[in-house]
């Protein structure tokens, strides 16, 4: 029996233990996010994504959504135009809540926007107003609004309920999409004993996102160039067109997010177009007899920056080729064609 009281008195205590701490927390509501360019539905997903933190958090005494929308409906009031400071306000005078918690999520181009505020109902004012600038996936979006909810709470109370996430505020600020030229110069030889007199190079492009900060560029480019052979004294000119996949991977800083060092790499299809042979100021037509089709690897470094609408880049590349070019008619061997470039790219 003396077992029984002991735990009877156990649970009283952590009843009022309990009781005490609810009345302790300040008691707060959010209204549904104003949807701007995404579907009230994915609206609604952030709101909830929102209301979880702030529950998790055990900072607030959390008025349930669905309890939320029956006191106002009973009141005659519509929260599908709740927009403004005063209307947030008014509903959380409603409600009976201390604070409340209003925003929107809105897309502008492919840069997503949330915008929160935490209002003191009794006083009006608005005690935090912050928001989160987002270029990705719409699954991403969640993250933002969790890590938007755990900055409005933070000041209030206890975090360690909830697992903070990683929002990247070093990612370039860069459309996932772009697509532009590049002109350059590129200084090619052979694996055989051979120079090179230079070329001049240009290529159109398109640069696509996959996932954070890696993208795929799909190229076409053409190049012109000069191969001195050695043995014997000869210059093969070479026209040549080249469909490539790049990929590419971009490293920013917080600070500098119109800025970007990119590392790349990626195959090519190499297709010549025309090859002649220079021997003793003698030029004829070789291309029947030169095999040099095949593939490239490619690797590649550069820098960019974006200026308004512009990006502007400026990269280096070395290529390699897997096949050897060849003439047929002599069975000589030129060797795999190697070639370094340095070019010049705008895109929009």
């Amino acid at each position: 029996m003396k077992n029984a009281g002991v735990v009877n008195s156990i649970l009283i205590f952590i009843l009022i233990a309990t009781n005490l701490q609810a009345q302790n927390k300040t008691s707060i509501a959010v209204l549904p996010l104003h949807s701007n360019g995404v579907s009230p539905s994915e609206a609604m997903v952030l709101t909830d994504e929102l209301l979880s933190v702030l529950v998790q958090s055990g900072s607030y005494t959390v008025l349930e959504r669905s309890n939320m929308e029956s006191i106002l409906e009973e009141q005659g009031f519509q929260m599908s135009g709740c927009t403004s400071n005063e209307c947030a306000v008014e509903a959380g005078k409603l409600l009976g809540v201390q604070k409340m918690v209003s925003g929107s999520v809105g897309k502008l181009g492919e840069i997503y926007n949330i915008s929160l505020r935490l209002f003191n109902v009794e006083s009006g004012e608005i005690e935090q107003n912050i928001n989160q600038k987002h270029e990705g996936s719409k699954e991403e979006l969640l993250d933002v609004t969790a890590q938007l909810g755990m900055k409005l709470i933070t000041p209030h109370g206890r975090t360690s309920g909830y697992k903070m996430v990683a929002v990247d505020e070093s990612a370039s600020s860069f459309t996932p999409n772009r697509i532009g030229i590049w002109f350059g110069i590129n200084s090619p030889k052979t694996t055989t004993l051979s120079t090179a007199n230079g070329g001049i190079s240009g290529a159109l492009f398109y640069k696509s996102r996959l996932v954070d900060r890696l993208y795929i560029q799909p190229e076409v480019s053409y190049a012109g160039s000069e191969i001195e052979i050695y043995e014997p004294q000869d210059i093969l000119e070479l026209k040549y067109l080249q469909v490539a996949a790049i990929f590419a991977y971009e490293l920013t800083t917080t600070n500098m997010k119109d800025f970007y060092f990119n590392l790349s790499a990626g195959p090519a299809l190499n297709l010549i177009l025309s090859a002649k042979n220079d021997y003793e100021g003698y030029v004829a037509d070789v291309k029947s007899e030169v095999n040099g089709n095949g593939f490239l690897a490619i690797v590649g470094m550069g820098i960019g920056i974006k200026i308004g609408s512009i990006f502007v880049t400026l990269d280096g590349r070395y290529e390699s080729s897997f096949d050897t070019i060849f003439k047929e008619d002599q069975e000589w061997e030129v060797g795999k064609l190697q070639a370094f470039y340095a070019f010049l790219g705008i895109a929009f």
